[in-house]
C-alpha cells in the first residue's frame, strides 16, 4: 500500500463512546446560548399574549362606549339612522356587518353598535355644535323673553322642541326665537 492510503478503522462505537464523554453543554444535551434563546422567545411570546389580551379590552371598551353614544342618538331621535347627517353631503348612518357586531356586548346585556363609528362620531358631532348653539339662543331669549322683538314663549317652546328632535338631522332648523336679530 502506498503511503497515501492507510488502511481505515471501523468507527463504529468509538464516535459513540467519545460523544458520551463529552459534556452535555458541548454536545446532545441542550446548551446556555439555546437555552437563553428558549427563554427569550418564551418572553417574547407571553408579552405579545399580554399585549393582545390589552388591546382586545381597548376594543371592547371603544365598542361599547361608542355604543353608548349611538343609544343616546337613537333616544333623541328613533329615526336617527335614516335621517343623520354624519358627513356634509351624506344622509343617514352606514349599517354594520352582522360579523362586526360585538357580541361580547350583547352578552353583557347592552346594545351593540350596529353603525359605522366615524357615522356614529360625525352624527355626534353635529348634535353638540347643534346643541350648543341652541343653548346660546335659548338662553339669549329667556333674557329677552317679554320684549316686542322676541316671539311668544308658547311658540318659542314649540320651535325648541322640533329643534331638539331634529338635532343631528338634515331637517334640523335652528329655532328664530327673535322677529329681528336679537338685542345685543
Amino acid at each position: 500500500m502506498s503511503k497515501s492510503k492507510k488502511p481505515r478503522r471501523s468507527t463504529r462505537g468509538v464516535v459513540k463512546t467519545s460523544r458520551a464523554c463529552e459534556s452535555p453543554e458541548t454536545f446532545g444535551g441542550v446548551d446556555s446560548q439555546e437555552e437563553e434563546e428558549t427563554e427569550q422567545s418564551r418572553a417574547e411570546r407571553l408579552q405579545a399574549e399580554i399585549k393582545a389580551e390589552r388591546e382586545k379590552v381597548a376594543r371592547y371598551d371603544l365598542a361599547r362606549a361608542i355604543a353608548g353614544v349611538q343609544n343616546v342618538l337613537l333616544t333623541i331621535n328613533p329615526k336617527f339612522p335614516q335621517l343623520a347627517t354624519p358627513v356634509p353631503g351624506r344622509t343617514g348612518l352606514r349599517e354594520l356587518k352582522s360579523n362586526n357586531v360585538n357580541k361580547d356586548i350583547r352578552k353583557a346585556g347592552l346594545v351593540p353598535l350596529y353603525y359605522n363609528k366615524i357615522d356614529v362620531l360625525g352624527g355626534t358631532e353635529a348634535v353638540l355644535v347643534q346643541d350648543n348653539e341652541l343653548l346660546e339662543r335659548t338662553v339669549d331669549y329667556m333674557k329677552n323673553i317679554g320684549k316686542p322683538e322676541a316671539v311668544p314663549w308658547h311658540e318659542a317652546a314649540e320651535m325648541l322642541e322640533r329643534a331638539t328632535q331634529n338635532r343631528g338631522c338634515e331637517a334640523f332648523q335652528m329655532p328664530q326665537f327673535f322677529q329681528s336679530s336679537p338685542p345685543l
